[in-house]
């Protein structure tokens, strides 16, 4: 039996190595925004709370009001953000890079000024792709407020990842691409080969509209918080099989 495939370990470009010696020279001069902004991204003030706000006020409006081809658009942002966080799986198993706070040649510029990372591979940014998804996904119902999540996904996830030593500029580029990977595909799969099972799912039967609830409920809040529960869910029974 084959054992798992190798990943290829690259090195970071000289434009990354470039950006990241220069945000940590604005670590230096900023300790309080340092530590501010690694809580933010804790709890996600900068990340999913505004893009499961969103989905979650968008799914409730289109219910109420019955709009079925906006519950389907949601939905396809759901499924297509699921995909855009398992390619970001995938890639990591083919490439592997540390983040710059752990990259031999940058480490000792963020000493003392970060909280311990524990990620060693940085390659690509997850955040980005799932992010991304979901404000490509509101572009198409409502392109003021998607150009709004663009900027958010920018401004309250990209820079602050990279700021922090957890990004490189390229993790963040190739996140970007993954997200509308991610999207269209499930939107050409879901809206286009599998119309017709989307329509008797939205006009299920009162049992199953509860359960359906349930599910898109779920799966906001897990787009929330960048689907920390499926990770604390597969380390708890890792540790339950041990």
């Amino acid at each position: 039996m084959s054992g798992p495939v190798p990943s290829m370990s690259i090195a970071p470009t000289q434009f990354d190595l470039w950006c990241a010696r220069e945000l940590a020279g604005l670590l230096k001069h900023h300790i309080q925004l340092n530590v501010g902004v690694q809580r933010a991204i804790s709890s996600n003030v900068l990340g999913g709370l505004w893009f499961g706000l969103v989905l979650f006020v968008f799914w409730m409006q289109s219910a109420r009001k019955g709009q079925d081809e906006t519950q389907v658009r949601i939905l396809t942002i759901l499924v297509g953000s699921t995909l855009a966080i398992l390619l970001t799986l995938v890639a990591q198993l083919v490439m592997t890079w540390p983040p710059p706070v752990h990259y031999p040649a940058l480490e000792n510029l963020y000493w003392g000024l970060l909280e311990p990372n524990p990620n060693t591979n940085s390659f690509p940014s997850q955040s980005v792709a799932l992010y991304g998804c979901v404000a490509a996904g509101i572009y198409s119902l409502h392109k003021s407020l998607g150009w709004v999540l663009w900027a958010l996904v920018v401004l309250f996830v990209a820079l602050p990842r990279m700021f922090v030593a957890g990004h490189y500029f390229t993790d963040v580029l190739v996140g970007f691409f993954i997200s509308l990977i991610g999207y269209w595909f499930a939107r050409w799969v879901l809206e286009t080969k599998f119309t017709a099972r989307f329509a008797r799912f939205l006009d299920a039967t009162p049992r199953l509209q509860l359960f359906r609830e349930i599910v898109v409920f779920l799966w906001i809040i897990q787009v929330t918080v960048e689907f920390q529960g499926v990770v604390w869910f597969k380390t708890f029974t890792e540790a339950l099989l041990r």
